[in-house]
């Protein structure tokens, strides 16, 4: 189970690299910045449910 949830967490920051890769690094750095932006970030990250598949 820990190679799978390792394997989601890179998914997870995968994707949010992806989506912020066409920005400027001031772009990005100033999105990291944001308290509304970490905000959604961890409201997403908290919908994230371990269940176990047999």
């Amino acid at each position: 189970m820990t190679k799978e949830a390792d394997a989601m967490w890179e998914t997870v920051v995968s994707n949010i690299l992806a989506g912020m890769s066409a920005n400027s690094d001031r772009d990005i750095l100033q999105r990291l910045a944001d308290d509304e932006f970490i905000a959604m970030v961890e409201e997403g990250l908290e919908e994230i449910n371990f269940t176990t598949e047999f």
